[in-house]
């Protein structure tokens, strides 16, 4: 799992990583969503600080990239840029997610079948050497899964992290533009 995962995702990353980053965010994920005729690219950043990220912060990061990404042209068919921080539920997409919700409820889906199964929930117990031991909800069992075999990876809201979450500043601030 990488902040993108597929080729197109892969050079928009590569266009717009820098600009985010000179602007005081991370990139937490590059993800085209087909949507019929239409499709939405969607841009998730984080502060780097940890702090929220604000309206004003994704209006400042659309108008940063917009103009870059049509020069490029990158995505030949139309679609709606949405740029939004990463949420309560948020994308696990890079080595440093893992490490710091270690403790935290997650949900995964693999790419390949590990015991019949591809989708995993549970809690998050270590993260070393690129794979991941969670404690599994269904069964309190432990599995390792390799980073390169996840698909796709959440956090997953829970009442009893309300303190933890807060302490973060993790809202859900989005801006669309068409």
């Amino acid at each position: 799992m990488t902040i993108f995962q597929n080729n197109s995702e892969e050079r928009i990353a590569n266009v717009i990583i820098d600009l985010i980053e000179n602007l005081g965010y991370e990139l937490v994920r590059v993800k085209i969503i087909s949507a019929g005729k239409h499709n939405i690219l969607q841009i998730m950043f984080d502060k780097v600080n940890g702090a929220a990220v604000s309206i004003e912060d994704c209006k400042k990061v659309h108008y940063t990239i917009s103009p870059l990404l049509d020069i490029e042209d990158i995505i030949k068919d139309k679609y709606t840029l949405e740029v939004s921080s990463p949420g309560v539920n948020r994308p696990l997409t890079r080595n440093k997610d893992f490490v710091n919700y270690i403790g935290y409820s997650i949900k995964l889906t693999t790419k390949i079948l590990i015991g019949n199964r591809r989708k995993f929930s549970g809690v998050l117990k270590e993260f070393l050497d690129n794979e991941l031991s969670i404690e599994l909800k269904d069964n309190n069992e432990i599995i390792k899964i390799n980073k390169n075999n996840i698909m796709e990876a959440n956090l997953l809201f829970a009442v009893q992290k309300i303190k933890k979450l807060s302490r973060r500043h993790y809202g859900n601030s989005r801006f669309w533009w068409n």
